[in-house]
């Protein structure tokens, strides 16, 4: 049943036995953008797929019991006299999160660099539009304390935390020892603070206008001495706002 279909389910945040979001979550969209290019390549080889994959009896259409009409707008995507500009919408991401918090790590980075002295990081505040909050701290069992590979990066805390601590975010910034280890359990438990900011993006104004602006999130990090440094809210790279 899963593969071959990009559910989001996998997002749905019935977690498994343990709290965490299962292995599939890394496999979701890239094993259905691999069946999508071999269909290519098999069909460029000159195999022909069933006749009416849509329409027919047991076509697409048919499967997923859609009552309205898709197939006018379909065809008018086939002619081949139409532009193709999707590709230019595309959202790559520079660093091994989620698509909502890439901006916050951005925003991290920018104001880690601008601390000479990481020991004197009084607090790390982190302000995201309303569904990065809910999608990395509303929606998760525990945030603040991530046991896994998962549950980590999934947690706004948590990669913030990472990318302020190492000076960027690599896969091995989830590895489980660096997940558990002590010192960083307790700053993101005591030192990272995570707010909805509706004025960056709210839920009211829908999923399409927030992931246009590009998941918005501000980092401040105070010091010992009071000093506060900014990490602005701006696309992360790989947005088609920052491409």
């Amino acid at each position: 049943v899963t593969p071959h279909f990009a559910t989001d389910e996998v997002e749905s945040c019935e977690l498994n036995a343990r709290g965490d979001l299962t292995l599939w979550k890394r496999f979701n969209g890239s094993d259905a953008v691999r069946n999508a290019l071999q269909a290519c390549f098999l069909a460029q080889a000159g195999v022909e797929a069933p006749v009416r994959p849509f329409t027919g009896s047991n076509g697409f259409i048919a499967k997923l019991a859609n009552k309205h009409d898709p197939v006018p707008v379909i065809l008018d995507r086939l002619q081949t006299g139409n532009k193709l500009t999707r590709i230019a919408w595309t959202y790559m991401k520079l660093w091994p999160v989620g698509s909502m918090a890439q901006s916050a790590i951005r925003a991290a980075l920018e104001a880690r660099a601008q601390v000479k002295d990481l020991s004197q990081i009084k607090e790390v505040r982190v302000f995201s539009e309303e569904g990065s909050y809910q999608h990395f701290i509303e929606m998760r069992q525990d945030p603040y304390h991530p046991i896994s590979r998962e549950t980590a990066d999934h947690s706004m805390p948590y990669v913030v935390a990472a990318a302020i601590l190492e000076g960027n975010i690599g896969i091995e910034s989830f590895d489980l020892e660096r997940v558990l280890d002590g010192k960083r359990q307790k700053f993101v438990a005591e030192q990272v603070k995570c707010v909805a900011d509706p004025t960056l993006g709210a839920l009211k104004d829908g999923k399409l206008a927030r992931a246009g602006a590009g998941y918005l999130s501000r980092v401040e990090i105070e010091l010992q001495d009071g000093t506060v440094v900014h990490g602005a809210a701006k696309p992360f790279p790989g947005h088609p706002k920052a491409p």
